[in-house]
């Protein structure tokens, strides 16, 4: 419940600015017809006429159809939706696909999605549909973080009802597609002083890997999927590594560090120095 408290006001913002920026044309005023009697006049005067410039138009919906879908009060029905994921683990970078079954009525506006991970939205738009059979379709996603991740996806009726489904990824790493991964986003060494301020004691990795097929790269939130090993000397290490990537100055010396994820490695020096350079 607290999840979908705090999406409604951001699947609302999301559907505004998809309407504003892909989906509203500009549409000339609408020219009134001269009454053809007093009565007629009072009439149209006790109806209240949307402007067409004010008129929420989104992608691959026809003028006339969205003043149809904006005479309906709006409503929303969930259960006019349901969504169904693929069985297991969702790959990182890789398209996963999600079946809609929708109910009987026409669709004014197409489905649109947004991702989510530990309660913050960090993708979304409209989704990309890869098979249409009328009540059933068919889109893909991709998702860009790792562990569990929500989707949530919507979708509006001509008769002005929304209905929205959430589903639940598991994404794990994936070498599929897998063209680069970088230890620490490319750089080959790391600096690190035993007697310098926090920063220059220590100092977090920060792994980015880049997919095909998918335009930027991922950011890693931190190195706990990634195999990390160190060496060094072990009867006097310069360093330690925790599993989520953050390297600590120990004593003067240098090391090797060497990231495995999902069996592409990278490596990085290390160089430990007492003092800092200045």
């Amino acid at each position: 419940m607290a999840l979908r408290a705090t999406i409604r006001p951001l699947i609302c913002s999301l559907l505004l600015a998809l309407s504003a920026t892909v989906g509203q044309r500009a549409v000339p005023a609408q020219q009134s017809e001269p009454p053809s009697s007093p009565k007629a006049s009072e009439a149209r005067q006790d109806v209240p006429q949307q402007s067409d410039s004010d008129l929420l138009v989104f992608k691959g919906e026809s003028i006339d159809d969205a003043r149809e879908r904006s005479s309906h009060p709006g409503t929303e029905e969930d259960q006019r939706m349901s969504v169904k994921v693929p069985d297991g683990d969702a790959p990182l970078g890789n398209p996963v696909q999600l079946t809609l079954t929708l109910a009987p009525g026409k669709i004014s506006a197409p489905p649109a999605y947004v991702l989510s991970a530990k309660s913050v939205d960090f993708d979304g738009g409209l989704a990309k549909i890869v098979q249409d059979n009328g009540s059933t379709k068919t889109i893909e996603i991709t998702p860009s973080k790792l562990g569990p991740v929500d989707v949530l996806v919507q979708i509006v009726y001509a008769d002005n009802t929304l209905a929205r489904q959430t589903a639940h990824l598991n994404v794990v790493p994936s070498a599929t597609g897998l063209k680069k991964f970088q230890l620490n986003q490319g750089f080959p060494v790391l600096r690190l002083a035993v007697y310098g301020d926090e920063v220059e004691r220590q100092r977090w990795l920060f792994p980015v890997v880049t997919y095909q097929g998918v335009k930027l790269p991922i950011y890693l939130e931190d190195s706990s999927q990634i195999k990390l090993s160190v060496e060094q000397n072990e009867g006097n290490p310069a360093i330690s590594v925790d599993k989520n990537g953050l390297v600590k100055a120990v004593r003067e010396g240098t090391a090797t560090l060497t990231g495995d994820f999902a069996g592409v490695t990278d490596k990085i020096q290390i160089t430990v120095q007492n003092y800092p350079t200045p």
